[in-house]
């Protein structure tokens, strides 16, 4: 029995083999761990943790932050698709729109610069607090958010339909 046939006879093999060999180690590891019980969990710490108030403002202000982007993509949007809105052409109405665009996205900054001045605040009192405070995770979102929207308001040149 010589080819192909042969070889996949192996394969098989090989698999069966290693299939058997990994269920009787899971069934040895499983023995082990029945006659060794784990150790008792460590108790919880004594006193309570509570929010940083800190770590909440920089979620939100970031969270304004790229909302305020948003609306100045679907502002922007709006002034792209004048046919839609009956916006058509270099009108008065058209030109607002955009200026109305251009500050909501450099308006954008505001609070993304604020999510920021709260992550200093923020990382500074979780740290110090030795577990006193959470929040940890709401301040890296929040200064997430803001380092995207000040990429989104400076990196952009002409409108955010354009990129759309």
């Amino acid at each position: 029995m010589r080819g192909p046939g042969l070889y996949s006879f192996l394969i098989v093999l090989v698999v069966f083999l290693t299939v058997i060999f990994a269920m009787l180690w899971n069934l040895q590891k499983e023995k082990l761990r029945a006659g060794n019980p784990p150790p008792p969990a460590p108790p919880p710490p004594s006193f309570d943790s509570r929010l940083s108030f800190l770590a909440a403002m920089s979620f939100f202000c970031g969270l304004v932050a790229a909302l305020t982007v948003v609306a100045a993509g679907i502002v922007s949007l709006c002034a792209q698709h004048g046919d839609l809105t009956g916006v058509v052409g270099e009108t008065k109405e058209a030109l607002r729109l955009r200026l109305s665009e251009r500050i909501l996205l450099y308006s954008s900054l505001v609070p993304a610069v604020a999510a920021v001045a709260f992550w200093i605040g923020a990382r500074a009192a979780v740290r110090g607090s030795e577990g006193r405070l959470r929040g940890r995770a709401l301040y890296r979102m929040g200064t997430a958010l803001a380092v995207l929207t000040a990429w989104v308001a400076l990196g952009t040149k002409s409108s955010l339909a354009s990129l759309l």
